[in-house]
């Protein structure tokens, strides 16, 4: 489920299960990195790009919830101005959690000996995320831009090297919006 292998949870996971697979036959793997997804983490303190502080969560189903009474507009000035930043905050936090477990996993492959002249890595994601615009919340039915919109990468055969990438699954703050 969501949340269950978020941050150091996931690498000792795609271990397990590759565990006793036999390197010399064809493979396809397919990752699925969550960590962006709800529910997302805490922000620890310490980091030198984002205030530690407790998650948000809310819930679709509450009729009288967070999410519920920002749609509709209930919410007053105050609660939005404390909510939008946090929630870009968590959500900034939990891509760079994806983007850690996206680097470590990758490296690890590549240690084992599961990548060669053959490796073929796409990343991509499945749906946006809306963090207030267009006076939404989280992700689903909305067909906006920023929710079916999304990147995708494909690195192809000994370019996948990590030399070669050098640094492409390492987060940039400077990419971070204010």
């Amino acid at each position: 489920g969501f949340g269950e292998m978020h941050a150091g949870r996931y690498l000792p996971r795609l271990k397990a299960a590759l565990e006793g697979a036999d390197k010399e036959r064809p493979l396809f793997l397919f990752l699925n990195i969550a960590d962006a997804h709800r529910p997302w983490q805490d922000i620890p303190e310490g980091l030198d790009w984002v205030e530690g502080q407790g998650t948000v969560s809310f819930s679709k189903n509450d009729d009288d919830g967070l999410w519920q009474r920002y749609i509709e507009g209930a919410t007053t000035a105050e609660e939005e101005a404390a909510l939008l930043p946090r929630l870009s905050d968590v959500y900034d936090y939990a891509v760079y959690q994806a983007d850690l477990n996206l680097g470590r996993s990758l490296d690890w492959l590549s240690q084992e000996g599961w990548t060669g002249p053959d490796t073929r890595i796409v990343v991509t994601s499945d749906h946006g995320e809306f963090l207030g615009e267009h006076r939404l919340l989280d992700h689903g039915h909305y067909v906006y831009d920023g929710n079916v919109r999304v990147p995708f990468l494909s690195v192809n055969g000994p370019d996948f090297l990590p030399e070669r990438l050098n640094g492409l699954h390492a987060y940039d703050i400077s990419l971070r919006g204010g």
